[in-house]
């Protein structure tokens, strides 16, 4: 079995961060995003004074267009 370079990820990781701004990830994720977001809050129930907690969403596109919605 083969081993993971723990230092050589952390670098591939950071270089892949620093290199790819939020702006490209817009760019490439957010129209496809922001198409679902609605029928997303939907489903979770969201209705006003509904409080969330916003994990992993790069962009925070759900409780922005949220704060929009309610």
């Amino acid at each position: 079995m083969n081993q993971i370079d723990a230092d050589a990820f952390n670098e591939f990781e950071r270089r892949g961060w620093a290199e790819n701004s939020t702006e490209a990830y817009d760019r490439a994720f957010g129209p496809i995003t922001r198409r679902v977001v609605d029928e997303l809050l939907d489903a979770a129930g969201v209705v006003s004074q509904t409080r969330m907690l916003d994990l992993a969403w790069v962009m925070g596109l759900p409780p922005c267009q949220s704060a929009g919605k309610v």
